[in-house]
């Protein structure tokens, strides 16, 4: 969760944003889109960019645009190896999704939604708007319930709330928590089931969410369960990344 306090640079976290803000744009932005996009002003803006630029976050094009540089694809693989995530996991996300014929991904939680981190699509194509980077508001869907269930407390669900974000309802959360995994059917692609369960890094201090996703006539949650947890079994056996491992 988001800290603040006194050890906190504001200015920091504000220039910080505007790499997230960049991130959910389809094509380079120029500063005044930017600046309304960031509720700031134009020249705040254009020089939070100049820092970004200078440090090698963010390229600007031949006509004036910005756009994010390809230094957040190098963070974003450090992030992955760092928990537990990689190729490996990549590579069973893929076995997964062939075997059972549908989209498997891992999510993780971002402060105020869930995160796709990693995605398996199998030939048939469920939805290119669920990709790695989309962030799913945490009011519904299995994935978001189970980061609830299981990567979060009461108090950061009740602090989410009080901050104005729409969380799934408790005995909603407390039924996936006391029953392993999440089933929903038609929660962010019409027509899909999603089955989800949790899955822990080696050490149990970070919990992500690993899902198959698929059109509800083709998926059976039971056998969507047992996929799952054999995809989860061999995470487990991979172990922790070497330094230098991709």
């Amino acid at each position: 969760m988001a800290e603040s306090g006194p050890h906190v640079l504001t200015s920091s976290r504000k220039t910080l944003r505007v790499l997230e803000v960049m991130a959910q744009c389809a094509a380079p932005v120029g500063v005044s889109e930017l600046a309304q996009l960031l509720g700031s002003s134009r020249g705040t803006v254009h020089k939070q960019l100049s820092t970004l630029v200078a440090s090698g976050w963010v390229e600007q094009n031949a006509l004036g645009h910005y756009h994010l540089s390809l230094l957040p694809v190098r963070i974003g693989q450090a992030a992955l190896r760092q928990s537990g995530l990689g190729e490996k996991v990549q590579r069973v996300l893929e076995q997964v999704a062939a075997a059972t014929g549908e989209c498997a991904t891992i999510a993780a939680l971002d402060n105020d939604a869930g995160l796709i981190v990693q995605r398996a699509e199998s030939d048939r194509v469920v939805s290119a708007d669920i990709r790695v980077g989309s962030r799913l508001p945490l009011r519904d869907g299995a994935s978001n319930l189970v980061l609830l269930a299981f990567a979060t407390t009461a108090d950061q669900r009740e602090s989410l709330r009080a901050s104005g974000v729409a969380v799934a309802a408790e005995e909603q959360i407390a039924a996936v928590h006391s029953a392993g995994f999440a089933h929903t059917v038609d929660a962010f692609v019409d027509h899909a089931s999603a089955v989800s369960i949790p899955l822990y890094d080696e050490f149990g201090l970070r919990t992500t969410a690993l899902t198959l996703v698929g059109p509800h006539h083709r998926v059976d949650r039971d056998t969507a369960l047992v996929a799952l947890r054999g995809a989860r079994d061999a995470i487990r056996t991979l172990g922790s990344p070497r330094p230098g491992d991709a």
